[in-house]
């Protein structure tokens, strides 16, 4: 627990400011009046500082931390009949208590300036870490440095945060993740914790409205090198995408147990198109049991169908208990189980931790032998009349809607005689050559569940060298609105095909996305090109496409 108080002066060699502004200092009985061109102290110091206690099990060492401005030398008080001269002191106090320390900064023309604070040093139940540059101000670290963010790099994980003025929550500053997918920006600051401890995160955000994505804040159980690194080691975590009022900042709270990690990370990211403000981040010892995220995903064997292997997802957790729905059980992180025969089962697992945090998810599934996966039409020559190849290649309600979302065009691909195999190959048109040119590629495909694939097409473009772009997208099952077209939250997986990939050329070339279907047993391929050229003869063509396990 802290109590501050403070106090501000100013003086010279002892006396107020006030004589010094008459320019008239009394020594004895005598006047003595400024040397002739004698130069103001337009920038006197202002002393000022923090402190922090370092660890719950040695609460009364004192890290103080110097904030003053225009300062060169420094006398410390700890109010405990001991001082200092450091420019950051660190201190051990004999005792609990109240103590009353004092700053005295000073410049190199004795003008002076004193800050006191009243500090109470007792026993935490649990070490409070300090977020440093909580609120994302310039001037909040050792000597007044940092430019609110300096605390909040992780190059490995992502860009550094921008910094915006408007709006703010508190002060003049708040934190600005881009909405560009392709500008990823990410907060990250490791924080010192108690050992089997509940603590309580809070921070305020706001979004721009009308833009899919989300915002994640979660604590990991360590340092991070990568992305991919953090997101295996979350042990508390919210994702929330509030759009209602761009200007308004919305507060969110979340737990996390930190088991037997004595240094955790706090780290932020956005996905999808979104941008983000995020404001006065604060932790605080929990209230209540730590919560466990429950979670697990699943995969046949490669060799048996019957036997499903299960890999938990949870988060926050330390103990399982799995009911594999039909009599069996298990107590593994990751267990194996082979079914008997075929049918749906109802899986439950439910996930606890030490600090009596507990939560269950339940799935359902599906024993069966696998379907066969294939492409329809892969050439684009199943059909007998040209114009017919396409029909297996197309959503006509999809296209129907499309009409009133974006606007009248044709949208259904053409069919080209120039080719890779066969006779026939899909085509989709640009500006250049179609009044009507933004066209796609549609088709169902029936997949087994959990399973990563590879989905390859040969793809070229009638003039290389022009900047064209073909993209592959996986969906998560079938769609009729074309407001569904570039949502995240039911995209699978996307690859993009151009110059940079070696695909912006006059050959065929081939193009791979790979992706897994997870609970999904129908997926849509969807393919479009760069519509909007207006280079001659720069339309696409694709062929031969096909859908293999990886």
């Amino acid at each position: 627990m802290k109590k501050i108080i403070s106090s501000t002066t100013f003086g010279w060699k002892g006396l107020p400011l006030a004589v010094l502004s008459a320019f008239i200092i009394l020594v004895g009985c005598r006047e003595e009046y400024p040397a002739a061109g004698s130069i103001p102290d337009n920038t006197p110091p202002e002393a000022n500082f923090s402190f922090a206690q370092l660890a719950s099990d040695n609460y009364l060492e004192v890290t103080f931390t110097n904030l003053s401005t225009s300062a060169t030398d420094y006398l410390w008080d700890f109010g405990d009949g001991n001082s200092s001269t450091d420019t950051e002191p660190v201190h051990i106090y004999a005792a609990e208590g109240t103590y009353t320390v004092t700053l005295k900064a000073s410049d190199k023309l004795d003008v002076e300036s004193t800050k006191v604070m009243e500090i109470e040093l007792t026993e935490p139940a649990a070490y409070i870490p300090p977020i440093l540059e909580a609120s994302f101000e310039d001037g909040q670290l050792s000597g007044a440095t940092g430019d609110g963010r300096d605390s909040w790099r992780n190059s490995d994980l992502g860009g550094v945060i921008q910094i915006t003025s408007s709006p703010v929550l508190t002060g003049t500053q708040a934190a600005k993740l881009t909405g560009d997918p392709g500008d990823k920006r990410i907060g990250y600051q490791l924080l010192t914790v108690t050992e089997q401890t509940v603590y309580d995160v809070s921070f305020y955000y706001t979004m721009k409205d009308n833009q899919p994505g989300s915002l994640t804040v979660a604590v990991l159980d360590g340092p991070a090198t990568s992305h991919a690194d953090a997101l295996t080691k979350i042990i508390g975590a919210t994702t929330v995408n509030d759009q209602t009022d761009p200007d308004t900042y919305v507060q969110e709270t979340f737990s996390f147990f930190s088991d037997g990690n004595s240094e955790v990370a706090l780290y932020f990211f956005n996905d999808g198109s979104v941008e983000t403000r995020l404001d006065d981040f604060d932790i605080d010892l929990g209230t209540g049991p730590a919560p466990v995220l429950a979670n697990f995903s699943y995969e046949a064997d490669s060799t048996d169908y019957m036997t499903i292997d299960f890999t938990s997802a949870c988060v926050g957790e330390d103990s399982y208990a799995w009911d594999f729905g039909d009599g069996s059980t298990s107590t593994d992180m990751d267990p194996s189980h082979t079914y008997t025969a075929d049918g749906t089962y109802t899986v439950q697992l439910t996930a606890s931790n030490a600090a009596g945090g507990s939560d269950m998810i339940s799935m359902d599934v599906t024993i069966a032998a696998p379907v066969a996966v294939a492409i329809r039409n892969p050439s684009f020559d199943d059909e007998a009349v040209k114009n017919d190849n396409r029909i297996v290649w197309r959503n006509v309600d999809l296209e129907t809607d499309a009409d009133t979302y974006i606007g009248s065009s044709d949208y259904m691909l053409q069919i080209t005689t120039s080719v890779n195999s066969g006779s026939y190959a899909g085509k989709l048109p640009t500006a250049e050559n179609s009044s009507n040119p933004r066209r796609w590629l549609y088709q169902e495909v029936a997949v087994n569940q959990n399973t990563s694939y590879d989905i390859t097409g040969y793809i070229r473009n009638k003039v290389s060298n022009v900047g064209s772009t073909v993209t592959f997208e996986i969906y998560d099952g079938p769609f009729d609105l074309a407001s569904t077209i570039g949502d995240a939250n039911h995209i699978l997986s996307s690859a993009d095909f151009d110059s940079t990939s070696g695909h912006d050329t006059s050959v065929y070339t081939p193009a791979t996305v790979n992706f897994n279907s997870g609970s999904n047993d129908t997926i849509v391929l969807f393919i479009y090109n760069d519509y909007t050229l207006t280079v001659t003869d720069s339309e696409t063509m694709i062929d031969d496409v096909t859908i293999a396990e990886n």
